[in-house]
């Protein structure tokens, strides 16, 4: 898993972008962790955030990979 590697989820369409592209500017409202299979169920999972309703944006970062 590349270290860079995110996604976007943007708006009510819940629309994906290639990310995340955080700048000095932008204000983070919060984060959470979630255990997800990899980064595409972490998105799928993301498109439930009530922020997006708002026209918000959920930036989804791998931080590590468990084993069991």
């Amino acid at each position: 898993m590349p270290e860079r590697a995110g996604k976007l989820v943007q708006g009510r369409q819940k629309a994906v972008a290639a990310g995340p592209f955080a700048e000095a500017k932008d204000v983070i409202g919060g984060y959470l962790l979630v255990e997800a299979e990899d980064l595409a169920h972490a998105v799928e999972l993301a498109k439930g955030c009530p922020v997006l309703e708002h026209g918000g944006t959920v930036e989804v970062r791998p931080v590590m990979k468990m084993s069991r």
